[in-house]
């Protein structure tokens, strides 16, 4: 890491402020003794859509960011992809990747009736101002018998909590330096859609049926700038993943579900 942002820490040496850069580097040896066998959130949303993925269809990647990873990487496997994002900026793409680039709303889709297969969308929906139109519209392109992978943040994780209650400049400072991501990739949030209980309301009111929904916990990467407090989110995050009645405060969301392969209608 090259980030020189001195931010202030209990840990310091001889009196100074140690460097971010420092900081981060001691949390990782913390996260490397505490977490042998980790498995990460990306490794759990892949496994979902191994199991979801219709390969009949293309695949929706719902706010597919610049890079449209899912996209591209999902393409090969289905009829192609296409990645839906609001923003202009996107990588190029080789001539061989059959992947769709389209910008636009996702309260909004411009795409026909039944044309996907498969819609993935990682870390959007605290995003969404009017989740219920999104939802709408999912279940409008989605062909029966397909399916939707949504994972995102928990609306009563501690790091969603704080997000809720600090200004978004504050997390444009934070978050790309504690996650990497651009200042122009830190997105205003709402988070409307991140509970269990808001999913299947969502779920029920677009015509779609409820394939699974699990929380877990990830290690404390916002806290990545103190390690007395990544230490302290660690505790926490151990201790709530031994207790399934802490379930519902869980750092993640991971729901799958599916449009009826015969559905009624879906309004």
């Amino acid at each position: 890491m090259t980030d020189a942002a001195a931010i202030p820490s209990n840990n310091s040496a001889n009196g100074k402020p140690m460097h971010f850069a420092k900081a981060k580097e001691r949390c990782w040896e913390i996260f490397r003794k505490h977490y042998p066998d980790y498995v990460g959130p990306d490794q759990r949303y892949q496994s979902a859509i191994d199991g979801a993925l219709n390969l009949n269809y293309p695949v929706l990647d719902a706010g597919c960011g610049r890079e449209m990873g899912y996209a591209r990487m999902l393409a090969p496997r289905a009829k192609g992809a296409i990645a839906f994002d609001y923003g202009a900026d996107r990588v190029r793409l080789r001539d061989d990747e059959k992947v769709i680039p389209v910008r636009g709303d996702l309260a909004h889709l411009a795409l026909a009736d039944a044309s996907v297969g498969t819609i993935v969308t990682r870390s959007v929906l605290e995003h969404l101002e009017f989740p219920e139109l999104v939802f709408k519209e999912f279940a409008r392109v989605l062909a029966p018998g397909g399916s939707i992978v949504a994972m995102a943040p928990n609306f009563y994780d501690y790091a969603s909590i704080v997000s809720r209650f600090t200004p978004h400049a504050f997390h444009t400072w934070l978050v790309p330096r504690v996650v990497g991501n651009t200042e122009e990739d830190v997105f205003p949030t709402f988070y409307r859609a991140n509970t269990r209980g808001r999913l299947q309301q969502l779920a029920a009111r677009s015509g779609l049926e409820i394939g699974g929904i699990e929380t877990f916990c990830q290690y404390p990467v916002y806290l990545m700038f103190s390690p007395v407090l990544f230490r302290i989110g660690v505790s926490y995050e151990k201790f709530i993943t031994r207790h399934e009645s802490f379930a519902g405060l869980r750092g993640w969301i991971l729901a799958v579900m599916h449009k009826p392969a015969n559905p009624q209608s879906v309004k």
